[in-house]
């Protein structure tokens, strides 16, 4: 099923800089690694000397986020410390290209030195993204603190279609499992914090699986969103079926 994020307001610059303060310790010792091996694996020309250093550690630079981003969902060691995460610009994840391209620009936002380019991008920025964001199209969110969740109940619906079906409504209260249901309760819960198009996407995923796997009739669906019928589902699930009408009145 597609996975959609929670929309986050952009982190400011002064964050992000003290989120690379806490990676750039890391990043040069890992540069001064790379160059002692270098050193001494290799004959470096004299005329090497002054530009290798530096050149490692742009390659390191670039190496140390997209390795890190790619396999944390976003995460620098920095990021982490301080509770943020690269994005797309829609709120969902950011995925291999972006991270890479990001990434690989690093070397133009470093320019001409302490990343005064990115900077500069970020402070005029309306959403505080460096060149490489821009490009790629990604931003840095601060992630919410956890926390005991908001208990959520999603309004009353007024008519339930799949109410008036009840072999229907039998069969997703015996086949819908808790995990399934939590998954519905949390998209209908974070719907007006999407994107619409990752709204969309969501619900249009998590609809597919539950039409697949209780064989809805097409007569039920008619007309229905998929939004609508994850609701749909959710109130039949978590509401118990009416009582059946005794023999002697009926």
């Amino acid at each position: 099923m597609a996975e959609a994020s929670e929309i986050q307001a952009p982190v400011s610059p002064i964050l992000r800089c003290l989120a690379w303060a806490v990676d750039v310790p890391i990043i040069l010792g890992f540069a001064w690694s790379a160059w002692l091996v270098t050193v001494r694996m290799a004959d470096v020309p004299a005329g090497w000397t002054v530009a290798l250093p530096g050149a490692i550690y742009v390659a390191v630079v670039v190496l140390y986020g997209m390795v890190l981003e790619l396999s944390t969902g976003g995460q620098t060691v920095g990021k982490r410390a301080l509770g943020l995460r690269v994005v797309a610009c829609d709120g969902g994840r950011a995925g291999f290209v972006p991270i890479v391209v990001r990434n690989v620009l690093r070397v133009i936002d470093l320019l001409p030195g302490a990343y005064l380019v990115g900077g500069v991008a970020a402070l005029i920025s309306s959403r505080s993204q460096r060149l490489g964001d821009l490009v790629a199209g990604t931003v840095v969110v601060s992630i919410p603190t956890a926390g005991e969740p908001e208990k959520f109940e999603p309004p009353p619906l007024r008519y339930n279609s799949f109410r008036d079906n009840a072999e229907l409504a039998a069969a997703l209260r015996a086949s819908v499992s808790p995990e399934e249901l939590a998954l519905a309760l949390d998209a209908l819960a974070r719907r007006d914090s999407l994107d619409a198009n990752a709204r969309v996407e969501l619900f249009a995923a998590l609809a597919a699986h539950f039409k697949e796997k209780t064989d809805m009739p097409v007569a039920v669906l008619a007309g229905l969103s998929d939004e609508q019928c994850i609701r749909n589902i959710f109130d039949v699930v978590t509401h118990d079926p009416p009582p059946p009408i005794p023999e002697d009145a009926q």
